[in-house]
């Protein structure tokens, strides 16, 4: 956290999330001593847990079939997503989504999304859809 009289030039240079989340709050508190008050800028980094936070948000687990955090980069988990997509191809679940798609005239596919943040990483990826 950054904080005193320097504090308005802060950067978040850093902070572990530094430059994709550098600041996630600022606070501006009044101390008052026995001489008088004077105020504060506080800046605070975005933590682990904030960043776990934004990804669900971001990637909302209850849209997909399956999600993991168990990868820690982008090439991990593009490969995991495309894994997870052949595996479920010619299941029962995906046979009658492919068939759905089929009537409608539309070309069947494997949504798949993801990221990583600093190495915190999301990937989810939903059965064929149209």
């Amino acid at each position: 956290m950054g904080q005193g009289p320097c504090a308005k030039i802060f950067q978040g240079k850093h902070c572990p999330f530094y430059p994709d989340f550098p600041i996630m709050k600022k606070f501006y508190p009044a101390c008052c001593d026995g001489d008088g008050c004077f105020c504060e800028c506080m800046h605070k980094c975005t933590t682990v847990a904030e960043v776990n936070e934004m990804l669900e948000l971001s990637i909302r687990s209850f849209e997909f079939e399956d999600c993991t955090r168990e990868v820690k980069t982008l090439a991990e988990g593009n490969q995991w997503k495309t894994e997870m997509c052949a595996e479920t191809n010619g299941t029962e679940l995906s046979q009658e989504a492919v068939k759905k798609c089929r009537a409608r005239g539309s070309k069947e596919r494997c949504v798949r999304k993801g990221t990583c943040i600093k190495g915190i990483c999301k990937f989810c990826f939903r059965l064929v859809t149209c």
